[in-house]
């Protein structure tokens, strides 16, 4: 990677001298001087990028698309799930590190097809090479996808496109039904998950977003809210959860994925203020006594067998996969 990004460097201080010298006031034959001295140093550079890139960026494509128990993305995704609080930071974490990466591999594209457009360079396998690395990157993205996971990158991006605004989403269990908040009483709600028709849910951040501070590596908090309904949701009720109205800040709720490359999520409640005690427990979904269906109710504890535990998580207007 250190020797693309040296050929690029100095590429491009080339390019910057010549544009420097065309705009000089000097004489015609002192122009062309300099700039044929400036166009044999490009070829010369353009002709070690055509000699060497091409191998260099194939031992970053075995590298990243490596298979295998000590695969580099499987080992990455691994790591930075484990260091993550949620789906937010876990999506950027991975990001960060493979972003490296694939702008050094980009730039060593453009490197390629500035040499094969030179007339003073010899690059036999020319646009055969440049076809084939690009064609490599985009394997990379899609590797980098399987391992990471197709909706919670879908998920994560369209947060971090607007971190500061609610999200809507619909919430679907592994049964194919969805939650929705119920009224059992003049004061009380409880949240089941038997209707098959879906219905709108939004996560609001909570603390808000200060776009200007903002480090999804911390996390991203939300209270979650039903559209149309007053309060959020809420350990406590008779039946475990329950949409409170002014527990906005008492309330939030971390989502992460089952595991790498899962598309179901955990909802796990943190707090800083109240409601401590219920620090750690994880939403799920359990029969209700005396009722049809089945309801939300809190576990301390995740079985990851069990399909309760987890859910499907879909931006609404965005095409999902479950």
């Amino acid at each position: 990677m250190a020797q693309i990004q040296a050929h690029y460097k100095t590429v491009a201080d080339i390019l910057d001298t010549a544009y420097d010298i065309a705009e000089r006031n000097i004489t015609d034959s002192e122009r062309e001087n300099r700039m044929s001295s400036l166009q044999q140093r490009l070829d010369n550079r353009l002709q070690a990028c055509a000699n060497s890139i091409p191998g260099w960026l194939t031992q970053i494509q075995n590298f990243l698309n490596a298979n295998g128990e000590r695969a580099f993305m499987r080992q990455l995704s691994q790591q930075a799930w484990n260091e993550s609080p949620d789906l937010v930071a876990y999506y950027s974490r991975s990001k960060t590190v493979v972003r490296d990466y694939w702008i050094t591999v980009s730039k060593g594209i453009d490197l390629l097809q500035m040499a094969h457009g030179a007339q003073g360079v010899r690059f036999d396998e020319g646009q055969r090479a440049i076809d084939r690395h690009i064609r490599q990157l985009l394997d990379q993205e899609r590797n980098f996808a399987r391992f990471i996971g197709n909706e919670t990158i879908r998920l994560a991006e369209t947060i971090l496109i607007d971190p500061a605004s609610p999200h809507p989403f619909f919430w679907e269990t592994n049964q194919d039904t969805y939650a929705a908040a119920e009224d059992v009483g003049a004061t009380q709600t409880r949240i089941s998950v038997n209707t098959r028709t879906p219905v709108e849910w939004r996560m609001d951040p909570w603390p808000p977003v200060n776009l200007e501070t903002f480090d999804p590596l911390r996390g991203y908090p939300v209270a979650i809210n039903q559209v149309g309904q007053r309060g959020i949701v809420c350990p406590g009720g008779r039946h475990g959860l329950a949409l409170e109205p002014f527990a906005r800040p008492t309330c939030t709720w971390s989502i992460k994925p089952r595991e790498p490359g899962n598309n179901r999520y955990s909802f796990k409640f943190i707090s800083g203020l109240v409601r401590q005690a219920n620090n750690g427990y994880y939403m799920i979904t359990r029969p209700s006594a005396g009722v049809p269906g089945r309801i939300m109710s809190l576990l301390t504890r995740l079985h990851r067998e069990d399909g309760s535990h987890f859910f499907y998580v879909k931006p609404q207007g965005l095409a999902a996969t479950s």
